[in-house]
């Protein structure tokens, strides 16, 4: 009976498969784009509103943004592949792509602003 199903269930999760992580690689590069505007901004002189990220002087620690951004990506990819819902991470890495996407747009307006 399993064998039956899973031939016709097969290519449904490869689809779900490709499209979670060109999601995922999109969520990548948009949190590298947001670090790249944040270091900008750090030549800038912009202060940090995050302070998690936040050095003493009050301009981004490159090093935390690099390592946590890193971390982030490394344990996404990490953990999807072992993973088994294929859906629910397409959905949460969209919203991880859009959300950096959005804090890009606005580390650049305040680059802008400068």
């Amino acid at each position: 009976m399993v064998l039956l199903v899973a031939p016709c269930t097969a290519p449904a999760a490869q689809k779900f498969k490709w499209l979670r992580r060109a999601t995922l690689a999109a969520a990548c590069a948009a949190s590298a784009a947001d670090a790249v505007t944040t270091y900008q901004g750090k030549l800038a002189g912009v202060q940090e509103d995050n302070p998690l990220l936040r050095a003493p002087n009050g301009t981004a620690a490159m090093g935390r943004v690099i390592g946590l951004k890193a971390a982030l990506c490394g344990l996404s990819i990490w953990s999807q592949e072992r993973g088994r819902h294929d859906k629910l991470y397409t959905i949460v890495n969209t919203g991880a792509a859009v959300g950096f996407g959005v804090i890009t747009k606005h580390n650049t307006d305040i680059l802008g602003k400068k």
